[in-house]
């Protein structure tokens, strides 16, 4: 939906009814892209995005006012301002404001959907924003909010949008003046999008990623495709690339030295071929470079030729069985929540590196896009996971005692729900856009634990018709319907037994490859069986390998002993009533990154 077909009038808070319609799920907003940061002619478009001087970064102290209910808030909340403050991003619940909940499987709202409680809790985040006309648009950019967020400049309504790990963008030029102009934006706590977001993590609220506006002209470069590939000799790599909006100037780099150049329209594609060319793997994440220029911008894409292909059952890199020795990673920190900076995104992969890590599977979620730089940066293979999770259906589907037969497939209630057909589409079409041009991301996910149906099937056809270069990946095990999962290009389980795989390998009407997209469950003294899991892995190529769950343990700071020590909580500790207790302690590290003696 557009503006324009939204009437100015009515107070802000008259504006907020589109978190319970599953099919008003952006408002305002530009059409999605892949990720770049654009850069002034003349600079260093390969400098980090700070140093554009079309990048003006927004995180710092905003105003703050929290309000446990919606229904509590004033018409005109945006004059309300009471004095407070709170860093952004960050998550409002380690700000004192509302409690952190931890829960695995079960909603944090009464099943109800497309609809949340009447009290939703709700955040209005404010701060002041000096505008120069310069004759650029501004784009302004939320990489993360949860749940969902209602826009406001200068007390207008601009805009709407829901999906808690998807960068927002709303051009916002129209509404500012000449000096000080006000950006409000109210987060509410749950959406309708809350049914689809019900991952095994804390549950935390408000603006977790970074905000910025980008300058950029009327006319400009809207989206790309890069398609980086090696010939079937691998000697040879294949660089194509499409644009839309503008013409543009491309260079080719491997270090200081020229490859190729040319140009590129929506009309005519750039294609050419690099001898001896070298290739990107996670061994060796090699990475050329390509300035991508228009009349008034200039653009840095690093580039990595890699093939992805599955062939008789084999998952191949540059025509090379690979295996997957990986973990699944939340966003989870005690004392910043979800968000996390670069050198704590670093610091994660670099730790990873050092014990033997090749593989990353974005549980269950989208990363912050920088994330997948620097995994290109320092070479990893990563599963891409849409933003997606409605685990609590199983619970909702059984009684009380899960006296149902087969009744854990009820977790398959909105996979075939199809008023969240649209809703599931956009996660999935969100995914791919995002991040296609990233060399890492060498398989899509479709979400998980969410059940198998025709919305799933459907969101793969999808993903395929926007990116036929990689594979799709999905745990389609439980369902409540016939719907072929044929449209998967391989089978995953989660914490299959050794001997269990064994038999996969035995099934005549199976030839995918397989790969165990969570095992070794890392709580307590686990895991153990990680020798006699890597020695089946072994035993057969159309064996992908695992992925641990997880990475690092969930908590939240209670405080510090006598002796300076910091004190962790997990669920419960926080006073909230309905929790999954210590679960999330689950992982290799703990949540300050110290190594479990089950990752050495």
């Amino acid at each position: 939906m557009r503006i324009s077909d939204i009437s100015e009038k009515g107070t802000p808070k008259s504006f907020m009814v589109f978190h319970e319609d599953p099919q008003q799920l952006h408002t305002g907003t530009l059409t999605d892209h892949c990720y770049f940061i654009p850069f002034a002619k003349g600079t260093d478009a390969f400098a980090g995005r700070e140093k554009s001087s079309r990048f003006e970064l927004l995180n710092g102290e905003w105003d703050f006012s929290y309000y446990e209910s919606i229904i509590d808030m004033p018409d005109d909340f945006i004059s309300c301002a009471d004095g407070k403050t709170i860093p952004v991003p960050s998550n409002w619940q380690l700000h004192g404001y509302d409690r952190p909940q931890y829960t695995n499987v079960c909603y944090p709202i009464t099943f109800d959907p497309p609809f949340v409680p009447d009290d939703i809790p709700v955040g209005v985040y404010g701060r002041d924003y000096i505008y120069k006309p310069d004759g650029l648009r501004k784009i302004l950019c939320f990489e993360g909010a949860d749940s969902c967020i209602y826009l406001y400049i200068n007390g207008i309504f601009a805009g709407y949008s829901q999906v808690s790990h998807h960068t927002s963008e709303f051009d916002i030029i129209d509404m500012l003046t000449s000096g000080v102009n006000r950006i409000t934006a109210a987060v509410l706590k749950w959406c309708d999008g809350t049914y689809l977001e019900d991952q095994d993590k804390f549950r935390l609220s408000g603006i977790f990623r970074d905000v910025y506006v980008l300058s950029r002209p009327e006319k400009r470069l809207e989206n790309y495709r890069i398609v980086s590939e090696p010939d079937s000799t691998m000697t040879k790599g294949i660089l194509k690339f499409t644009t839309e909006g503008v013409p543009a100037k491309l260079r080719l780099y491997e270090g200081e030295r020229l490859i190729c150049e040319g140009d590129v329209s929506e009309g005519k594609p750039f294609e050419k071929t690099i001898e001896d060319v070298k290739l990107w793997t996670a061994e060796t994440p090699f990475l050329y470079c390509l300035e991508i220029e228009t009349d008034e911008e200039l653009i840095g894409e690093r580039v990595g030729f890699r093939k992805v292909e599955i062939t008789d059952g084999i998952f191949r890199i540059n025509g090379r069985h690979v295996k997957l020795f990986g973990v699944n990673r939340h966003d989870s920190y005690p004392d910043t929540g979800y968000y996390a900076d670069i050198e704590r995104m670093r610091k994660d992969l670099t730790l990873m590196k050092r014990h033997n890590i090749n593989a990353v599977r974005t549980s269950h979620y989208p990363n912050a896009p920088e994330f997948y730089r620097l995994c290109d940066e320092l070479g990893f293979y990563v599963i891409d996971e849409a933003d997606l999770e409605s685990h609590g259906c199983c619970e909702v589907y059984n009684d009380f005692k899960w006296s149902y037969e087969n009744g854990y497939n009820g977790i398959a209630l909105i996979a075939k729900d199809k008023q969240f057909r649209d809703a599931i589409l956009d996660r999935e079409k969100l995914l791919v856009t995002r991040d296609v041009n990233r060399p890492c991301v060498v398989i899509w996910s479709l979400g998980n634990e969410s059940g198998y149906g025709e919305n799933l099937k459907e969101g793969a056809k999808l993903i395929k018709s926007l990116d036929s270069t990689r594979p799709v990946h999905y745990e389609s095990t439980h369902k409540l319907d016939d719907t072929s999962d044929d449209v998967l290009d391989m089978v995953s389980e989660m914490y299959t037994s050794p001997d269990g795989i064994r038999k996969f390998l035995e099934r005549d009407d199976e030839k995918r490859p397989f790969v165990l997209c969570e095992y070794c469950h890392a709580m307590g003294n686990s895991p153990g069986d990680l020798e006699e899991y890597h020695d089946v892995f072994m035993e057969s190529d159309r064996l992908m390998g695992g992925l641990v769950w997880e990475w690092a343990d969930h908590a939240v700071i209670l405080g510090h002993t006598e002796d300076g020590r910091i004190k962790y909580g997990y669920g419960g500790d926080s006073g909230e009533r309905h929790n999954d207790g210590n679960f999330c302690m689950d992982a290799l590290c703990y949540p300050d990154r110290t190594p479990h003696t089950g990752l050495l």
